[in-house]
């Protein structure tokens, strides 16, 4: 801490290599505080400040640096641009994807090469998980898709085969449709599950797996109509799994079409799996 305390007052030094020199040793400390010091040093004045304020956030690799990163690709230093790209690029983060694109076709070379490079990166940071790369807005699966520059190179980069953003993927190996009208969000991800709140996307179908939590009988007569409407979803359903919850317990006739739907039925709170 007292490393960190020392380090940035010397950020506010009239002089510039001193505060360069911070920089640097701020990246190479590791200290929990050099993040946020890094990124109040990508707003100096000076421009080989701020370019080694990028380089030691690549260096870092913490999340926290990702926005403040994507902002500098537009400094109008092209040094600058330069290092914020190279350091996107060792992040691995989806989200630098589409301004990394950006800068492919900016005016500079060194930049539009720091933006391949960082692009090629990105890509070989997360091929090997490509089959588990889900767009969480579209739920769609991502694939390698081609961007042209402006002087007809062409250039692969990962995205969502609907939308084709990349600033939406998420790693998920399974999807689960939840009904559950207590829950307000989206889609949560966790452990490797993506639960999509099936109340807010009827239009989606395409999951693996289904929990029926707090759920109005009408909506899941809705959403049972919605399967029956989807012949290869129909099949699939007899193959995965439908947690219930204990208040559908008291509909016994409506169990019974989940039932009919389902290869395997669980109800949460009681012992026995049907």
């Amino acid at each position: 801490m007292i490393l960190d305390v020392e380090l940035n007052a010397r950020l506010r030094d009239p002089t510039i290599a001193v505060r360069v020199a911070a920089c640097i040793a701020l990246a190479r400390s590791g200290q929990p505080d050099a993040v946020d010091i890094l990124i109040y040093a990508l707003a100096d004045w000076s421009s080989d400040v701020r370019r080694v304020a990028c380089a030691g956030l690549g260096e870092l690799g913490d999340r926290r640096a990702m926005e403040p990163l994507i902002k500098r690709t537009s400094d109008s230093l092209k040094q600058v641009r330069q290092a914020a790209c190279s350091a996107l690029g060792k992040s691995g983060d989806l989200r630098a994807v589409e301004p990394l694109i950006r800068r492919l076709d900016d005016t500079h070379v060194i930049v539009r090469e720091a933006a391949k490079n960082a692009l090629a990166g990105i890509m070989e940071w997360w091929q090997p998980d490509l089959g588990t790369l889900l767009c969480s807005r579209c739920l769609t699966k991502f694939e390698i898709r081609w961007t042209r520059t402006k002087a007809g190179e062409r250039m692969a980069y990962l995205g969502c085969s609907y939308c084709s953003s990349a600033s939406f993927g998420v790693d998920c190996s399974r999807l689960t449709a939840v009904l559950d009208s207590s829950w307000q969000s989206d889609c949560l991800l966790s452990d490797e599950t993506l639960k999509v709140n099936w109340l807010l996307r009827q239009d989606w179908l395409g999951f693996d797996e289904v929990e029926i939590l707090q759920a109005k009988r009408e909506e899941v007569q809705k959403f049972l109509g919605r399967l029956k409407s989807d012949p290869d979803q129909l099949q699939k359903c007899k193959r995965i799994r439908c947690i219930v919850g204990p208040r559908l317990k008291m509909q016994d006739d409506l169990l019974r079409v989940v039932h009919s739907f389902f290869g395997r039925v669980e109800q949460t709170g009681f012992e026995d799996t049907v």
